[in-house]
């Protein structure tokens, strides 16, 4: 297991609120699934409706070890307004660029691809080497400092149980599709 499972098991992405963490954000009322959309309607009576495809893309970026760890981000990150947008006019690098990065080294490795993988640096917004590519996603989006808090509401979790293997098919397929660009030229 890598380091980032580790440290995202440690420090699982809640639906709190940094500037009031005493306070869930949008903490789930109720969650239905509708062909394959999620529409998530909080507490505070605002509602969500996101894609499978996004909680299987988000979750792999962030590293999320839950379908409803990877709701949570996306209605922090939604609520928040922390996506920065793109960082660097000149490159075109954005929060989501070092993540990318990760996926596509992470993917390479695992398809044994390793002297490819060694090529395929991961940066961070600064154009250093960055360690660990979802971290720096996860900071750029304001995800980094999450107090700990309860799970996301468990009819969430109840509701992505329904369909996780949809989202785990989306998102091995997600990573398969993030390096083929990259190993096309070979076949």
């Amino acid at each position: 297991m890598g380091a980032w499972r580790r440290q995202r098991r440690q420090n699982p992405i809640r639906l709190s609120d940094t500037r009031h963490p005493d306070r869930k954000v949008g903490g789930a009322m109720e969650a239905n699934i509708y062909g394959d959309v999620l529409a998530v309607t909080c507490d505070d009576g605002t509602g969500h409706l996101i894609p499978l495809d996004a909680i299987a893309s988000w979750g792999e970026l962030l590293g999320c070890d839950t379908d409803a760890e990877a709701v949570a981000a996306i209605i922090r990150v939604r609520t928040n307004r922390s996506d920065p947008g793109v960082i660097d006019p000149a490159t075109g690098r954005n929060a989501w660029t070092s993540a990318y990065e990760q996926v596509e080294r992470d993917e390479l490795a695992d398809r044994q691809q390793t002297r490819m993988a060694a090529l395929h640096p991961v940066l961070t917004a600064s154009g250093a080497l960055s360690p660990d590519g979802r971290e720096e996603t996860r900071r750029l989006l304001g995800l980094d400092a999450m107090p700990v808090m309860e799970d996301a509401d468990g009819r969430l979790a109840d509701t992505l149980a329904g369909v996780a293997d949809r989202i785990a098919v989306t998102r091995d397929r997600f990573r398969r599709r993030s390096i083929d660009y990259l190993t096309d030229h070979r076949r």
